[in-house]
């Protein structure tokens, strides 16, 4: 993966891209972990909310060592052009009925299969039990491998390195135990 942007320096040309699906309050968190470890961050969202936050964030100077953008569609991604892809705190469409919303249903996992470089990872993070429940099994049938489970993130080893989303900090403080998963595509 590359950075092909018009103007961007040469040492920005082979940056690791990472896609955070949804860039709305928690993208913060990730684009700051991104800046560290010099990496192109691209956040997708179809809420104008979410643009809306990256956008004026980045013209505020509040992430300055980092190029990013914002879209509505993976189709803006070329095949194997994501090195890693954060799904934090999806909506997770409880009534069954919606299971075709929840991010981690088996036409959302075959889209991020296209765009994920091979053995590109996801990483999962999630308050709510039946969505991390759902996508376990989903991720499952797949034929995804998993790099980790962690059913209380915040009493682990895992931990060490988090960085914690707004929303994570807001569960985590209400004693919920925060669900993370990181798995690749076999």
């Amino acid at each position: 993966a590359h950075c092909d942007a018009p103007g961007a320096p040469e040492a920005a040309k082979e940056l690791r891209r990472v896609l955070t699906e949804g860039c709305g309050m928690d993208a913060r968190d990730v684009l700051e972990v991104c800046s560290v470890e010099k990496t192109l961050l691209t956040g997708k969202t179809v809420r104008p909310f979410g643009r809306g936050r990256v956008l004026e964030r980045l013209r505020e100077g509040l992430w300055p060592a980092l190029r990013s953008r914002c879209i509505a569609s993976l189709r803006a991604f070329a095949d194997g052009e994501i090195d890693r892809l954060f799904l934090n705190f999806s909506d997770p469409w409880p009534k069954s009925r919606h299971a075709k919303r929840r991010l981690t249903y088996k036409t959302f996992l075959a889209n991020y299969e296209k765009v994920l470089v091979p053995k590109g990872t996801i990483e999962l993070k999630t308050d709510n039990m039946g969505f991390f429940e759902f996508s376990l099994v989903s991720m499952n049938n797949y034929g995804m491998q998993y790099d980790g489970v962690w059913l209380d993130l915040h009493h682990s080893d895992e931990n060490e390195n988090n960085v914690e989303t707004e929303y994570e900090q807001k569960f985590a403080a209400k004693g919920q135990p925060i669900y993370k998963l990181k798995a690749h595509f076999a």
